[in-house]
């Protein structure tokens, strides 16, 4: 059994209140994106790019192979982002 734990980034997303995690295995750099969101402000209906840009970037200067996404639980209020991420 490997004794190597999972590198463990939170970006906090302040719309939500919520993390996303990027979970990476140290030696291998595949990596695991949890619950990323999309920026949308209710007001004016408008949706913004800003948060999934920072997780494609901290992926990106860290030189990770995300493998999948996924979501740990669905909220109607948040929307999520995908699109990004299948380029890095």
């Amino acid at each position: 059994m490997s004794s190597i734990q999972p590198q463990v980034h939170g970006i906090f997303h302040k719309g939500t209140s919520t993390l996303t995690y990027i979970i990476t295995d140290p030696t291998s750099k595949e990596t695991i994106i949890l619950d990323s969101v999309l920026d949308y402000d209710a007001g004016s209906g408008c949706t913004s790019n800003a948060h999934g840009e920072e997780v494609v970037k901290y992926c990106t200067d860290n030189g990770l192979i995300v493998r999948y996404i996924l979501e740990s639980h669905v909220h109607g209020k948040f929307v999520y982002r995908y699109v990004d991420f299948v380029c890095i």
